[in-house]
């Protein structure tokens, strides 16, 4: 590199350093962050950012605007109320309606929401809230392409407006409610009110959460402004993530004190099992992800048009190690600084290459995580689908005789009343592992939901399937487990059915099905056939 090169170089390091040290002595920059709910824990790193000066060092004062009544934030900033926003993975469904929004980082991994029922109920599944009245937000459209999903008509849904409140659910006005599962449930908890929580995870629609966003008139206008902003907010997150209770207490003094202590500390536990810090870097998008939040709303007919992706989703400036600018001020020469310089290069193309090789490894984990039942470790409802459908099709061509095997929990209601949700939660956990162990290397098991289990059976026709449900009904019924000093046992009831031509991976789970259902009426801990 010529003289000449090394020098101007040099001069834009100078020029940016300088800049930058004149940056605290200009009038600090407006900026309105619009939330979608009211002050709590679910926004801590923002109340970090403020609190340890991140948004003041990058030269901006920003006022953070609780949500109030319907206020939708998309449209606040949109219409320029706001320069940021918060919201769900509805912003995927603004977009595609011509909302010009640009997501900037997704804080929550896994979204939040959830439908909350009372065990007393019995409302334990989707299914079994058809027809009932239900309170679901006007942000929750990931809930109703769950409900779609799991064969409930989004169209036909007994909606009712969601009064915020957990009332309406105790006293009996609605079967279900929409809610985050780090915040209401603790309601009912402190109450002592048995309850369940049904997630769109559980049947494979693993969503962002509480995604910080800016509009394309913003981006265009100021970009470095919004690279700030940004970076400062995800600063705080970290800030807020590794400091919780100050977090809590700094809510509680400056913020809000509708919640108590405890309230908020429980939500600071909840929230941090959604953002997964250990794990991936606060703020990570993954635009494949993304595409398929878009081809789950589109297969539910949310989206009016195709989406950009390139407009739609950030990409963050490229920045420069820290040393560079107070070496330049401190009036390094040019030669020792081109060498400063081609070290870092080498060092920052170290540490890319790890980074790479850590998100890579992240989003593996992620992917897993996605196909994964998170209690059990076996794979989810939708991983399970395409595993039979894949099996079908392979045994369509090969005339292989793959089945399936359903299994339900008998009576698991009872022991969730009697002995709470984390003994029934360590029984299906034992279930779990016993059906793991029993399946062979070329069949799947999997958690389909609540007390209900599936195995797919890849080869060896109607005999195996029986031996394989009458082994596992056996092993099951032979569990023991101790809780608390009490005794729980459990038992199940099985239904199989052997791929017949023309099967879908619908008509094989119905057949199934029915003869699970045969296994109930006829006592349970029982296995039925489905009829070939």
């Amino acid at each position: 590199m010529s003289r000449f090169r090394i020098g101007f170089v040099a001069l834009l390091l100078a020029l940016s350093a300088a800049c930058a040290a004149t940056a605290g002595a200009e009038t600090l920059r407006p900026v309105v962050l619009q939330l979608q709910w009211h002050h709590q824990f679910q926004f801590a790193g923002y109340y970090a950012a403020v609190e340890q000066g991140y948004y003041r060092e990058a030269g901006l004062d920003v006022s953070i605007r609780p949500a109030q009544g319907e206020v939708d934030p998309v449209e606040a900033v949109i219409e320029g109320r706001a320069h940021f926003g918060v919201s769900s993975s509805d912003l995927v469904v603004a977009r595609s309606k011509g909302q010009p929004v640009v997501v900037l980082a997704p804080i929550f991994q896994h979204s939040p929401f959830a439908l909350v029922t009372l065990q007393s109920r019995g409302f334990d599944n989707v299914q079994s809230l058809a027809g009932q009245p239900l309170m679901i937000e006007s942000h929750g459209a990931e809930l109703l392409v769950f409900m779609q999903d799991e064969g409930l008509d989004a169209d036909a849904l007994n909606r009712r407006p969601h009064s915020h409140t957990i009332a309406p659910l105790l006293d009996g006005r609605v079967a279900g409610m929409s809610a985050y599962v780090t915040d209401e449930p603790y309601a009912l908890r402190e109450l002592g009110i048995p309850y369940n929580i049904i997630t769109p995870r559980s049947g494979g629609i693993d969503f962002y959460g509480d995604t910080l966003f800016t509009s394309e008139a913003l981006l265009d206008d100021d970009r470095a402004m919004v690279e700030a902003f940004r970076t400062a907010s995800l600063k705080g997150w970290d800030y807020a993530m590794a400091h919780p209770e100050e977090l809590v207490d700094l809510i509680l003094s400056d913020y809000s004190r509708d919640q108590s202590r405890a309230h908020l500390l429980f939500e600071a536990a909840e929230t941090r099992k959604l953002i997964l810090p250990a794990i991936v870097e606060i703020g990570h998008s993954n635009p494949g992800r993304w595409r398929h939040m878009a081809d789950i709303f589109a297969r539910a007919g949310m989206l009016e048009d195709s989406v950009d992706f390139d407009a739609f989703l950030y990409r963050p400036l490229a920045s420069l190690p820290a040393w560079v600018r107070p070496a330049v001020l401190g009036g390094i020469g040019g030669t020792v600084l081109f060498a400063g310089m081609a070290a870092a290069i080498g060092f920052m193309a170290l540490r890319l290459r790890r980074e790479v090789a850590q998100r890579r490894a992240a989003q593996a984990e992620l992917e897993r995580m996605a196909l994964t039942d998170p209690l059990t470790g076996l794979e989810n409802r939708r991983s399970f689908f395409a595993v039979v459908e894949r099996e079908l099709g392979r045994a369509e061509r090969s005339g292989g005789a793959p089945g399936l095997i359903l299994l339900d929990l008998d009576h698991f209601k009872k022991l969730n009343d009697t002995m709470g949700h984390p003994a029934g939660d360590a029984a299906l956990q034992a279930v779990g592992a016993c059906l793991h162990d029993i399946v062979r290397p070329s069949d799947v098991a999997a958690r389909m939901g609540g007390e209900e289990f599936g195995l797919l059976i890849a080869e060896g026709g109607g005999g195996a399937l029986a031996q394989i449900a009458e082994r596992a009904r056996r092993e099951i019924g032979a569990l023991s487990l101790d809780w608390n000093g009490q005794t729980v046992t459990v038992t199940a009831s099985f239904g199989t059915a052997l791929r017949r031509g023309g099967d879908t991976p619908n008509s094989l789970y119905e057949r199934a099905d029915h003869a699970l259902r045969a296994a109930k009426e006829g006592g349970r801990n029982r296995v039925e056939a489905a009829a070939d």
